[in-house]
């Protein structure tokens, strides 16, 4: 995935707008805290797998940044959690039921077969191939085993800043939700449920907006870094409102996706699936 090197560079301005829960927040009211909003996503995915999966199960969480949603899952299942993060990683909490692994998640020696469910809360977004990646995921996931995916995906055709932005952020520039759906059923995970979100997530960046502009003010020893960024990365002072945008023109889409695992792999992929 190798995404961790602007976060890692980034870290301590991440943290002071948005805190250890790096992802969008689900606005269930309008007068619902930027924490609870965070709060009811994930409660969202937790609910999605409490759907397929008995307590005690295995469970990996992909890309599982400071570990808020592993703590989370922690009170019912066994938990690997996965980050290429080396400055997020110190942060997961020690856990009794948490195994943490830093890595790429394409090369994590995770066993075949060995997890009866795998999350992944907006790290997909940021692997290249979808292919690769779902042919990894699924050969981890024992049989019947679930795959819950929320994530930001393209909508209508990228505008320029979106390419940019993608482009400073080292990320691939946002894909549709069907290629992401195709990658699945070459390795034998099917779609049992896909929820549209976007709307009720997009208020994520007004709100970072108001964070940043509030910075200056309320964290002056992060003045410096801010000043390295708008110096080398110009774009990133107008990235919050310029995606809230794209939520708005439906250039950007937010969805709730739950898979599981059948015995059926596209035809070709059969020598590539385990």
């Amino acid at each position: 995935m190798n995404h961790s090197s602007i976060y890692d560079q980034l870290d301590p301005l991440y943290r002071a707008i948005w805190g250890k829960a790096l992802h969008h927040g689900l606005w269930e009211s309008i007068d619902d805290s930027p924490s609870l909003a965070r709060l009811n996503l994930r409660n969202r995915l937790q609910e999605s797998c409490r759907k397929s999966l008995k307590t005690g199960a295995t469970i990996a969480d992909i890309g599982c940044g400071y570990g808020v949603l592993s703590a989370e899952l922690a009170d019912d299942y066994e938990v690997v959690a996965c980050t290429d993060s080396e400055v997020q990683a110190p942060f997961i909490p020690d856990h009794p039921r948490i195994t943490v692994e830093c890595g790429d998640w394409m090369s994590l020696p995770i066993h075949n077969g060995s997890q009866d469910g795998a999350v992944a809360l907006e790290s997909f977004s940021h692997f290249r191939d979808w292919e690769e990646l779902m042919r990894k995921t699924s050969a981890t996931l024992a049989g019947d085993g679930v795959l819950v995916v929320a994530d930001w995906f393209g909508g209508r055709k990228a505008g320029w800043f979106l390419r940019r932005i993608a482009g400073m952020a080292g990320i691939p520039v946002w894909r549709r939700e069907e290629r992401l759906i195709e990658a699945a059923g070459a390795y034998g995970l099917e779609v049992l449920a896909s929820e549209d979100l976007s709307t009720r997530v997009a208020r994520t960046w007004t709100i970072f907006f108001k964070g940043a502009l509030l910075l200056p003010v309320q964290k002056p020893s992060l003045i410096p870094l801010m000043l390295k960024v708008a110096i080398r990365q110009p774009l990133l002072l107008v990235a919050f409102p310029l995606i809230r945008l794209a939520y708005a023109r439906k250039q950007l889409e937010y969805k709730l996706l739950i898979l599981t695992k059948t015995n059926r792999v596209s035809s070709g992929q059969e020598g590539h699936s385990t």
